[in-house]
C-alpha cells in the first residue's frame, strides 16, 4: 500500500490548491451539494466554522508528505457514521491512496469508536471509481426498498438512492 496517513484537518490545509479541488468541474460533478467557493477567504471562513462542529471529523489525506485530498465522517446516530472522501489532486488518483485512506479510517474507528456499528457512504451513481473503492473496502449497495430504519440524517443529507453501507466488527 502507498505511504498514506491521515492528519486532522486544520486551517493550515486550506490552500489555493484545496480551493481549486472544490472548483474543479470534474470534482463538482460528484459533489453537487458543496457550495461553490469563489475565494480562499470564503473557503477558510466556512472551514473555520465547520471545524468547531463536533458531529463532523475531517482529515487531510497525506501521501508522501503531500496533501492530496480529504476524508471525513459525520455522526448520524449513536452507532452510525457517514463517510466521504475526495482525492482532489487528480494526479494522485488511481494509485490506491483513497483505498488506503478509507482502510486507515476504518481501522481507526474499529480501535477508537466501539459504539460505531455501521458506516454509510453516499456515492454518485456515475462515480465508478468511488463505487469500486468502497466495494473493495467491504461496503455494499443498500437497496432503497430496505432503507426504512436509516438514521434521519442519512435520509436528509442526500436521500437513499445511492447509499452504500458497511457493518463493523469490533474485536
Amino acid at each position: 500500500m502507498p505511504t498514506t496517513r491521515l492528519v486532522p484537518i486544520s486551517i493550515d490545509y486550506v490552500t489555493r490548491e484545496y480551493l481549486s479541488w472544490l472548483q474543479d468541474s470534474e470534482n463538482r460533478t460528484f459533489l453537487p451539494h458543496l457550495p461553490l467557493y469563489s475565494s480562499l477567504s470564503e473557503l477558510t471562513s466556512d472551514i473555520s466554522s465547520l471545524l468547531i462542529d463536533s458531529s463532523i471529523y475531517r482529515f487531510a489525506i497525506i501521501f508522501r508528505d503531500v496533501h492530496v485530498g480529504n476524508i471525513q465522517y459525520r455522526i448520524v446516530s449513536a452507532d452510525a457514521l457517514l463517510l466521504s472522501i475526495l482525492i482532489g489532486n487528480q494526479q494522485f488518483r488511481g494509485r490506491g491512496i483513497g483505498l488506503s485512506a478509507v482502510k486507515l479510517l476504518i481501522s481507526l474507528l474499529i480501535d477508537e469508536a466501539p459504539q460505531v456499528r455501521v458506516l454509510y457512504a453516499h456515492i454518485h451513481p456515475h462515480n465508478t471509481s468511488s463505487i469500486r473503492l468502497f466495494r473493495r473496502c467491504g461496503f455494499q449497495f443498500l437497496d432503497p426498498r430496505f432503507s426504512f430504519n436509516l438514521p434521519p440524517l442519512i435520509i436528509d443529507s442526500l436521500g437513499v438512492q445511492h447509499l452504500y453501507h458497511l457493518y463493523l466488527t469490533h474485536s
